[in-house]
């Protein structure tokens, strides 16, 4: 089977900068938004909800505390991630209006 769709999601944070304080500001204004979201969305005592935020920590951890030599994961700009798509022969295709729209009409709830 060949692969005919791939999303990508960009985090939305400028997080390749050598000023750690840019990063640091970064980290902490998307990881707060993501961490609220989580206690609206789980009770406190929720297994899933401990998965994920030890998950983010993690993360967290991993980009700002570790020398670029000892990070597990590298945050990447969705330009580069266009860029290596299309070189590997991927096309780019926009959502129509009408998705556009339910997905800005779920998130204003």
């Amino acid at each position: 089977m060949l692969l005919q769709i791939v999303t990508i999601v960009e985090d939305e944070m400028e997080l390749v900068s050598a000023d750690f304080m840019t990063c640091f500001s970064e980290a902490l204004r998307f990881y707060w938004l993501l961490f609220q979201s989580l206690d609206e969305s789980f009770p406190r005592a929720s297994n899933e909800r401990l998965m994920l935020e030890r998950a983010h920590a993690r993360n967290i951890v991993n980009l700002l505390a570790c020398e670029a030599a000892d990070r597990r994961r590298w945050p990447q700009q969705g330009a580069d991630w266009a860029r290596r798509l299309s070189a590997a022969s991927f096309v780019h295709s926009a959502f129509s209006d009408d998705v556009v729209g339910d997905v800005r009409a779920l998130l204003t709830r």
